[in-house]
């Protein structure tokens, strides 16, 4: 794959005149330009050759789980577990009986603000195809917005390594994730890939209204949708020229009062003609806001947004610096080799090695995808369980699968090291398998 590193603006489609660096220095003037003269023609994306490309992995994998959900059945459950009836109620557990709850009879308790609306809103729906069965119309929602999801990350990559051929091994590399079984659970995490990838692939390419829409989803489908706020910001502020290097290193010598006179005269300028970009900047905090007020006028609390998971689910803010020695002697004082251990482990691993990618990618990606990462790695940790809680973080190895800049970079390993290759697919689809039927067997995933 190639230095996905191009912060210059290069294939940014939809420019609306093209000027070159040197008219960005010139003090006096506002109009920033949108990228170098020298900017490298876009690459369309094979949205057709990746949707075919994606339809056998997607079917198999829908195959084998559907194999497994019998067998899962009649496997001991969980002490104290809940289980829907039918075939295929050993897949409603845990948050999918929140969302179809809020499905069925809307928002009635104020915990289930904390379940964001898309999601159920898309299950009422579908209902009317499944004849009003709710957990089918959630699972029917579920795996197709998994194709979905494979699609936008398989384009993501393909557009970024401008190589169409990068889709198919990052598309493998999400689906032998360990936590992937999620993308069959009647749970968010196909919608919400989706709907990021696409945001962020659309704002690389300047696509400003449709990566609005895309981020105005991602937020209406989670909280985490909040990592795409400042990775947007700052795109919308590097397409513009308000963040060259040269531009702020000339007008430093004119004085600090100058700077900034003269970087808010250019965002000005950049905000009133590409109005699209602050649209998508704010499309999140908006749609936050918004739930904000319904929450305030339905329970008659405007915070509960805020609030809802330390008043309802125990979740405390607390830094990494206290939170994550905790986890770790979670660890070891949990049973040995037992469920809660292993999980522990898991994710603590998961923790490690998306930050460690995201250092050693650092110089390689775009700033934009560094800063998701970094936000998205932020919330996984920042409302831990409170004491005397063993485990400390609740679910970060599934909230990291949304981690869409790093699965281009595990295709290249998988494209280019045949020995790394097997050993990654047999050991994440066995995690995989392992993780799936004891959620189908009743254990909870925190």
């Amino acid at each position: 794959m190639k230095d996905m590193r191009s912060d210059g603006a290069e294939g940014v489609e939809g420019a609306e005149g093209v000027e070159g660096t040197e008219t960005a220095l010139r003090l006096p003037r506002v109009v920033m330009p949108l990228a170098p003269a020298n900017a490298a023609a876009p690459m369309a994306v094979p949205w057709r050759v990746i949707a075919l490309g994606a339809l056998l992995p997607w079917s198999v994998s829908r195959l084998a789980y559907l194999l497994l959900t019998p067998l899962a059945g009649i496997l001991p459950q969980f002490p104290g577990s809940t289980r829907g009836p039918g075939f295929l109620g050993v897949w409603q557990r845990f948050d999918t009986n929140w969302y179809i709850s809020i499905a069925t009879y809307g928002y009635h308790i104020p915990q289930q603000i904390a379940f964001f609306p898309f999601f159920p809103a898309l299950i009422k729906l579908f209902s009317f195809l499944t004849g009003g069965n709710m957990l089918v119309a959630a699972l029917l929602v579920s795996n197709l917005s998994a194709l979905a999801a494979l699609i936008a990350v398989g384009g993501f990559a393909a557009w970024e390594a401008r190589d169409a051929g990068m889709a198919r091994w990052t598309m493998l590399a999400l689906l032998i994730y360990p936590w992937s079984f999620f993308l069959v659970a009647a749970y968010t995490e196909g919608l919400f890939i989706t709907f990021s990838a696409l945001c962020l692939l659309f704002a690389r390419q300047g696509r400003w209204r449709w990566a609005g829409v895309m981020a105005l989803l991602a937020g209406a489908t989670r909280p985490t949708g909040a990592a795409l706020i400042i990775p947007l910001a700052w795109e919308w502020l590097r397409q513009r020229g308000l963040l060259q290097p040269e531009q702020w290193r000339a007008l430093l010598r004119a004085g600090r009062l100058q700077v900034a006179h003269h970087w808010l005269l250019n965002l000005w300028s950049a905000a009133r003609t590409h109005w699209q970009g602050v649209l998508a900047v704010a499309a999140v905090p908006a749609f936050i806001l918004g739930l904000g007020v319904f929450a305030g006028i339905h329970f008659h609390h405007p915070l509960l947004i805020v609030n809802v998971r330390r008043d309802y689910w125990g979740l405390v803010s607390m830094p990494v610096w206290v939170s994550f020695p905790r986890e770790v002697i979670g660890i070891f004082r949990a049973p040995l080799g037992g469920w809660k251990q292993t999980v522990m482990v898991l994710d603590v691993l998961c923790l490690v090695a998306a930050t460690g990618a995201v250092i050693a990618l650092a110089r390689r990606m775009p700033i934009m995808y560094t800063l998701y990462m970094l936000g998205l790695i932020y919330l996984c940790v920042a409302q831990p369980a409170a004491p005397p809680a063993t485990q400390v973080y609740q679910g970060p190895g599934r909230y990291l699968m949304a981690s869409i800049p790093l699965f281009p970079a595990l295709g290249v390993v998988l494209e280019r090291h045949p020995r790394w290759r097997v050993a990654l697919i047999c050991v994440g689809l066995a995690l995989q398998c392992y993780l799936g039927i004891r959620f189908m067997t009743g254990k909870l995933m925190e």
